[in-house]
């Protein structure tokens, strides 16, 4: 919905407790299966880089915006990594599939790069409008500038939107998530008083939940500002 002053995966409850779960889960079943392997599961913080090792293992390659882009979701996706001592020959034996460990890219169609309301892609990712609206304290007048100049109060996927992977999945359907936690109690619109009125584990509930509420707040009053 274009009228949403959320980026699209800040609309729906935080990825990171569906990953848990999932990683829990995973993890009994091998145990199970395997009682001598060893287990772990990340999103977000593990020690790895995460779109690389997803481009090794076969799930998509990486754009010049830095997103894994998959054949069905495009970049509308969020990674989780499993981490086992299984051996490959197991690893098969479970059906888990494995990539040879190369790293593709996109076609460098220059359209994520055109797109970017903060200029960053090819260059110093710190003007990323994303990055700009998860920094603590008060902006400088630059970094409020850039982030006017987008329409989110909360991360930004104007370089997801325009790829031409992300225009192809919406057009044949498939960039719809068939899971249902991801659309259940979504936001369209966050206004302040919503912020206000949410008390502390709804608002930890969303992914822009492990930042304080100062933070969004201020980044309300800085769109708000530029809208009067």
């Amino acid at each position: 919905d274009e009228s949403s002053n959320l980026a699209m995966f800040a609309r729906g409850r935080d990825y990171h407790a569906f990953a848990r779960t999932l990683g829990e889960g995973a993890s009994a079943v091998l145990r199970r299966n395997h009682p001598q392997a060893n287990t772990a599961a990340f999103a977000d913080h593990s020690p790895y880089n995460e779109v690389a090792g997803a481009a090794m293992a076969g799930l998509g390659v990486i754009g010049d915006h830095g997103l894994l882009i998959t054949e069905r979701y495009s970049s509308f996706i969020f990674i989780f990594e499993f981490l086992t001592t299984l051996s490959p020959s197991e690893m098969e034996a479970e059906g888990i599939p494995q990539g040879d460990g190369v790293i593709r890219h996109c076609e460098h169609c220059g359209a994520c790069a055109a797109a970017c309301p903060g200029g960053c892609i090819g260059r110093d990712r710190s003007t990323c409008l994303s990055a700009i609206g998860q920094k603590k304290g008060e902006l400088s007048e630059e970094e409020i500038r850039l982030f006017r100049s987008g329409k989110y109060v909360w991360g930004c996927d104007v370089c997801a939107s325009v790829c031409p992977h992300t225009k192809r999945a919406m057009q044949v359907g498939t960039i719809d998530t068939p899971i249902p936690y991801f659309k259940e109690n979504r936001l369209l619109k966050l206004m302040p008083e919503t912020v206000k009125s949410m008390d502390k584990e709804t608002y930890a509930a969303y992914a822009f939940g492990w930042r304080p509420k100062d933070v969004m707040l201020r980044n309300l009053r800085i769109m708000e500002e530029k809208n009067d």
